[in-house]
């Protein structure tokens, strides 16, 4: 992945350049339980934190990140993914499933 984000790098250098990144988060309960099912698309997934995104992204410009994708754990739990994705929201919680993150020189 470091590799990859140097090659791309080059677009943020051009004038007026953004970089745009979506990844699966290491800190979702839901990633994590994903990543952990035999046979899952998941397992061999790169999970990053956002603390590891960043640090790969920050030498290459000014980085906003979000993280969205609050998902409950349990099937059960699915009716109110709503609910857990505007609490999320609004503890600004690390953990959504999913982070977007974009870099501007």
């Amino acid at each position: 992945p470091e590799a990859m984000i140097a090659e791309m790098a080059r677009c943020v250098r051009k004038p007026e350049g953004k970089l745009l990144f979506g990844v699966l988060n290491a800190l979702s309960g839901y990633n994590q339980a994903r990543k952990n099912e035999t046979g899952s698309p998941y397992a061999s997934a790169n999970l990053f934190s956002p603390e590891k995104l960043r640090a790969l992204l920050e030498p290459l410009g000014q980085v906003q990140m979000l993280m969205d994708g609050f998902v409950p754990r349990h099937q059960w739990l699915l009716s109110l993914a709503p609910v857990f994705e505007l609490a999320g929201r609004l503890v600004n919680s690390r953990c959504g499933a999913f982070i977007a993150a974009k870099v501007q020189p």
